[in-house]
């Protein structure tokens, strides 16, 4: 029998975010028994551990090698996307992107190439703002007329993209499900990272795992660490990424007189292991779709601080508190850090399992959407 010719596609270059830490996922564990899965960007693959899980499993990454300018009109993919959909066929075309124009013109490339089964997936909630309405009401009437399925990891990430008409009933909720075997606490594991990072065994790691972006708040858990120090003085902060703005990152600890606190790893490829290092994890984001370093930290059973602008689902575990980032909040924050730092971590991963978190139920969830005629 013929396989399944499916593509994954992303809005974006594929680097080190949430959006192609999902598609890996997917492509790691998925039955591919009857399916070739490909992975298509319109600009450029920074990630080779990414590619060669895809080549691992039979597929093929594409680059289109544009130039990507975050916040820029995205009418220079219509070309490239339609040469491309005029010369390689698929069953399943399944777009991935936190852009609404990027989901629309994909959608509307793959629909032209006669696509018949073109899945849009919405994976971030973004910053409500006058440009964002104005570009969800211009694409609008795309996104209506050229997808056939809708998804999203959270009901904040399908309002913020997807039109008023699809949104009662048609939006199939993904969860973003991780292997949650790897990120069962292991001492001796933790060791190693402490060690690697030179942070002494006996210290408290607050950690954060994420790209060095605007919407991640790092200058915020700078602020609030230094706060931290000024009632816990044997504390270090471990911030897991890379990013366009770690150079900035690093300038603000040294400004704050804290950076001989604070340990950089830059990019890991097993950010699984990091969590066990950790004794409290902490996210202040500004936006977020469904964070999937929210879900890997309570997979590794640290308590977790974290933005109340993220949507409340992503709080499973009973030791998860949502905190305002107003500004000025950064002594609250310091506070309830220092007030669960010594808690004890959640070492039963129930919850997460009952909840569908589990990348087992996810990609039986994708491959059913990928089987359909």
């Amino acid at each position: 029998m013929e396989k399944r010719r499916i593509l994954e596609v992303m809005g974006e270059g594929i680097s080190h975010g949430g959006e192609e830490a999902f598609i890996s996922n997917l492509i790691s564990n998925i039955d591919t028994e009857g399916l070739v899965i490909d992975w298509l960007t319109p600009y450029s693959c920074n990630n080779m551990y990414y590619a060669d899980v895809l080549k691992s499993r039979g597929g093929t990454i594409y680059e289109l090698g544009l130039s990507y300018t975050p916040g820029k009109n995205r009418n220079n993919l219509i070309r490239p996307l339609n040469r491309f959909f005029s010369q390689h066929k698929y069953d399943v075309v399944h777009i991935h992107s936190g852009s609404t124009s990027a989901l629309a013109l994909i959608a509307q490339a793959a629909c032209r190439g006669g696509i018949k089964n073109i899945i849009v997936h919405s994976h971030t909630a973004g910053r409500k703002s006058f440009k964002s309405g104005l570009i969800k009401k211009v694409f609008s009437p795309m996104l209506k007329r050229y997808p056939t399925r809708y998804l999203a990891c959270s009901n904040d990430a399908a309002k913020s993209k997807f039109p008023d008409s699809v949104l009662n009933g048609k939006v199939m909720l993904i969860n973003n499900g991780i292997d949650l075997g790897k990120y069962k606490p292991d001492a001796e594991i933790s060791g190693k990272i402490r060690k690697s990072v030179e942070i002494p065994s006996g210290s408290r790691v607050i950690g954060h795992v994420g790209r060095f972006s605007e919407e991640k708040n790092h200058r915020f858990i700078l602020e609030s660490f230094k706060k931290v120090l000024e009632k816990e003085t044997d504390c270090y902060l471990m911030l897991v990424g890379d990013g366009s703005l770690l150079a900035d990152i690093k300038q603000t600890a040294r400004e704050l007189d804290i950076d001989n606190r604070v340990r950089f790893t830059g990019y890991v490829n097993n950010a699984y292991d990091y969590y066990k290092a950790m004794d409290l994890f902490v996210m202040p984001s500004l936006f977020e779709g469904f964070p999937i370093a929210a879900l890997e930290a309570q997979a590794a059973g640290v308590p977790c601080i974290i933005s109340d602008r993220i949507d409340k689902s992503t709080a499973v575990n009973p030791n998860v508190y949502m905190l305002s980032i107003e500004k000025g909040n950064e002594k609250v924050w310091a506070e309830t850090i220092c007030k669960h730092i010594n808690d004890k971590p959640i070492n039963d991963q129930t919850l997460l399992t009952e909840n569908g978190f589990d990348i087992k139920d996810t990609c039986s969830q994708v491959r059913a959407l990928y089987l359909e005629n």
